[in-house]
């Protein structure tokens, strides 16, 4: 008996989006997904969610920091492997961790994504990386036209990506977030983010892409949404979200509740009602994520939801393979066996 033939699923950006929509303000269920961590084994990342939940997870975010040391061989057979997971009914979030700009990609060792956060800049390197012809501009373009090539590739195996540039841009760890003791401002941050965007969708029109905004509910204070690059830049609101164990950081009435519910506020008052995803989800210093099982984490956010929080997937930052995490989700997960019902009724 020949085994039976999956569906081929095509979706359009505006579909994405509406599917987004859909899980963000009509359901209390969400998606689940696996980081890869710039690695280009795709397939080995839903493999690891397989043996642990036996499930596929229902999207994959692919880190792209591992791309400018990629063969052409590697990274086609990555963009067919993620092509593959799309028309399987998933969807496909992409990060990027750059480079410090402050010398170009050949000058770093391979995977080196950590110098992100090790090589701060001042703020007149920071607006040099917008000006066109210094040596900071230079080196931030050797690597954005790498990983435009990418998104190009996909989008022309017709699969529509959630793209977070800078993410937890509103934290000062990363070169490109707002640092008050560089002088970089929210408005820098926003203007940067512009600046990807017109590149990607100018020059290399890449049509492909819905934007997020993702800000860290780690670096969490008034000003966290001050980047915020204005609607017609953005299309989804996420936040990176490691919870602690620190009395300061939850609310004393409910400690399952904490800074999130702040930031969610905020943010959907500041940045208007559009899709929202927890975009990373650990344990930060105080508290090891991995100890505890995955579903039980997972409550925590499903805590938020019954308080009014609205969340479209959630992509847990950490290596299934980790012992504790054990092999239950909670009843509200979304994997990829329940997409195609999903994409049905985000169209109805």
């Amino acid at each position: 008996m020949s085994k039976k033939k999956l569906a081929r699923v095509t979706y359009t950006k505006s579909e994405l989006l509406s599917l987004l929509h859909y899980l963000s303000d009509k359901t209390d269920h969400y998606a689940i997904g696996v980081h890869l961590f710039g690695s280009l084994d795709v397939n080995g990342g839903i493999q690891s969610f397989k043996d642990r939940f036996s499930e596929k997870p229902a999207y994959i975010d692919f880190d792209m920091n591992a791309l400018e040391y990629a063969t052409e061989e590697s990274m086609t057979k990555a963009v067919n492997e993620l092509t593959a997971f799309a028309q399987s009914g998933g969807f496909v979030a992409i990060a990027d961790h750059w480079l410090t700009p402050l010398t170009n990609y050949t000058q770093h060792p391979k995977n080196d994504g950590a110098n992100d956060s090790r090589t701060l800049l001042t703020q007149e390197q920071y607006r040099e990386v917008m000006t066109e012809g210094t040596t900071l501009n230079k080196n931030f373009l050797m690597e954005l036209e790498i990983k435009a090539k990418f998104l190009k590739m996909l989008q022309e195996n017709d699969v529509p990506v959630i793209y977070r540039p800078l993410h937890e841009g509103n934290a000062n760890w990363f070169w490109w977030g707002i640092n008050k003791e560089k002088g970089i401002t929210g408005a820098d941050v926003a203007e940067l983010y512009r600046y990807v965007h017109d590149y990607f969708a100018v020059k290399y029109v890449l049509n492909n892409i819905l934007w997020e905004f993702c800000t860290a509910v780690a670096g969490y204070d008034k000003e966290s949404c001050d980047w915020y690059p204005g609607d017609s830049y953005v299309d989804i609101l996420a936040t990176n979200w490691y919870v602690s164990n620190s009395p300061d950081y939850n609310e004393v009435d409910d400690p399952t509740v904490g800074k999130f519910n702040s930031f969610y506020t905020d943010a959907i008052e500041k940045c208007g009602n559009k899709p929202y995803a927890v975009s990373e989800y650990g344990g930060d210093a105080t508290y090891e994520i991995t100890e505890h099982s995955l579903k039980k984490s997972l409550e925590i956010v499903e805590a938020r939801i019954d308080r009014g929080a609205k969340v479209a997937y959630v992509g847990p930052y950490f290596y299934y393979e980790h012992e504790g995490l054990g092999t239950e989700l909670t009843p509200r997960v979304i994997t990829l066996k329940e997409m195609l019902d999903y994409w049905e009724k985000s169209k109805s």
